[in-house]
C-alpha cells in the first residue's frame, strides 16, 4: 500500500547510481566494512558489485525525489545504511511499484526496499525483513465534506487505489460488504496520481499508510488540500525488505546487516530523522505481516 508512494516520473524505469548519501546521515555507526566480507557474514558473490536496489520513488516520505532527480527519504538511506554495512556501492532501480516483485523474481534487482507490505500472499513469493510498522488512514479533501470515517462510510463513493496494492484488495473486499450502492474503485498508477484525483474531485478517498498519507496532508497547500481520518481498527502492518528465496545467502546478509542496524540505533536515527520514531520495529522480524 503505499503515496507520494514527481509519480510522473515513476514510469521511468532509469538506473540510479548513489555513490553517496552521507549528507543523509543514512551510514551504519560502526560505518562500512570492506567488500568481499562485511560483519553480516561473508559477502554473496552476486553482490560483489554491488547491491541493485529496486525501489518506487513517488511515496514520501519513504522515497521521493528532491529537485526532480535526487532520490532522498527513509528507503533510500535505509538501502544505502545496508550496502555500507555490506561494504559495497549501492544502485537504485526505479520501478512502478506493482512490477517490483516480478523485477527481483527476473534478477533484475537484488533487493526491494519500497514500502512493501509483507503480507502472508508476498512472504509466499519472497522472503521478507519488516523494518517499519505502520497502520492504515483514509485521505479526504480538507474539512471531509463527505463524513468519511471508515470503509464501511465509503459505500456509494469513490476510492482511488494504486494497482497491486493489499489497501486495493482492502477496499474491494469492504465493498463487496456494503448493504446499498458498492464502493466504486478506481485504479491508478501512483498514489500522487490520486491525491491530485481526489483534489479535483474525481475519488473521494484514499485507504493507504498513515505515515504516507500525514506528510502528504501536513505539506500540500500549506496543510489545506487534505485531511487524513486514521484507521487504527484495521491493526499494524510491516513493510517489508524483500529478497528471493531462491538465494538464501543474499536473504541472510541482508538480514544479517539490517538486524545490526536495528541494534545499533542506525534505523532509529534515520526514523528519527523524518518524525517517525514510532515505526522502528521492537524487535527483529521476518514475514511477520498478517492479513
Amino acid at each position: 500500500m503505499r503515496i507520494p508512494r514527481s509519480r510522473l516520473l515513476a514510469a521511468a524505469l532509469a538506473l540510479l547510481v548513489l555513490p553517496a548519501l552521507a549528507a543523509c546521515g543514512s551510514s551504519s555507526g560502526g560505518g562500512s566494512t570492506s567488500a568481499g566480507s562485511t560483519s553480516a557474514g561473508k559477502l554473496p558473490a552476486q553482490l560483489a558489485d554491488g547491491l541493485t536496489v529496486g525501489m518506487d520513488i513517488s511515496y514520501p516520505p519513504m522515497e521521493y525525489y528532491v529537485d526532480g532527480t535526487k532520490p532522498t527519504g527513509i528507503d533510500p538511506e535505509v538501502a544505502k545504511a545496508i550496502a555500507d554495512r555490506l561494504g559495497v556501492p549501492l544502485k537504485l532501480q526505479n520501478i512502478g511499484f506493482d512490477s517490483l516483485i516480478t523485477s527481483l523474481q527476473g534478477g533484475r534487482v537484488d533487493m526491494i526496499v519500497s514500502g512493501l507490505k509483507d503480507t502472508p500472499e508476498r512472504h509466499q513469493k519472497i522472503n521478507m525483513v519488516d523494518y517499519f510498522r505502520t497502520t492504515l488512514g483514509l485521505i479526504v479533501k480538507h474539512g471531509n465534506p463527505l463524513h468519511i470515517t471508515s470503509l464501511a462510510s465509503l459505500c456509494g463513493h469513490t476510492a482511488g487505489q494504486v494497482s497491486g496494492t493489499v489497501t486495493l484488495t482492502a477496499v474491494q473486499n469492504a465493498s463487496k460488504d456494503c448493504q446499498g450502492a458498492p464502493i466504486k474503485v478506481l485504479t491508478f498508477a501512483s498514489n500522487s496520481d490520486i491525491n491530485l484525483a481526489l483534489k479535483a474531485g474525481r475519488v473521494d478517498a484514499n485507504l493507504e499508510d498513515f505515515v504516507s498519507l500525514s506528510y502528504v496532508a501536513k505539506t500540500s497547500g500549506g496543510g489545506q488540500d487534505y485531511d487524513v481520518v486514521p484507521q487504527p481498527q484495521l491493526g499494524t502492518e510491516y513493510f517489508g525488505i524483500g529478497t528471493l528465496k531462491s538465494q538464501p545467502e543474499v536473504t541472510a546478509a541482508v538480514a544479517g546487516a539490517f538486524k545490526q542496524l536495528l541494534d545499533d540505533g542506525t534505523i532509529a536515527r534515520i526514523y528519527r530523522k523524518y518524525d517517525q520514531p514510532e515505526a522502528v520495529p521492537a524487535q527483529f522480524l521476518q514475514n511477520a505481516g498478517k492479513d
